[in-house]
């Protein structure tokens, strides 16, 4: 029981940061037919924007729900703790997007040149 709660545990911490880059690289392949560029974008814009959305609003919770159970909070440093852990995760995904961007546009570029 104790190991279904360890997968449960990571699966729930890797969820805001796989689910959106992935939704990022489906939009791609869904706008590449339009344009390019314009999928590109989208797909390097949707995962940090997800991301930061996911974090927020579970950051916030865990903070309401601890607020609500014990009482007013004397600190903000909970809060800012959870600001930074927002920024971290966002930073990370721009990393991640930026590199499945670029892989796509190499696996693109590379199909391309071997249809000529």
């Amino acid at each position: 029981m104790e190991s279904v709660l360890i997968v449960w545990r990571l699966t729930s911490l890797l969820s805001p940061l796989c689910v959106p880059l992935l939704l990022g690289v489906l939009a791609y392949f869904r706008l590449r037919n339009y344009q390019d560029l314009l999928a590109h974008l989208a797909g390097f814009l949707v995962a940090p924007i997800l991301t930061f959305y996911f974090l927020r609003m579970m950051f916030v919770a865990e903070l309401l729900r601890m607020q609500a159970e014990y009482g007013r909070p004397r600190c903000g440093m909970p809060m800012l703790g959870a600001a930074i852990l927002i920024f971290t995760g966002t930073g990370f995904q721009i990393l991640l997007s930026l590199v499945a961007q670029l892989m796509l546009h190499g696996r693109e570029r590379t199909i391309n040149s071997s249809e000529r």
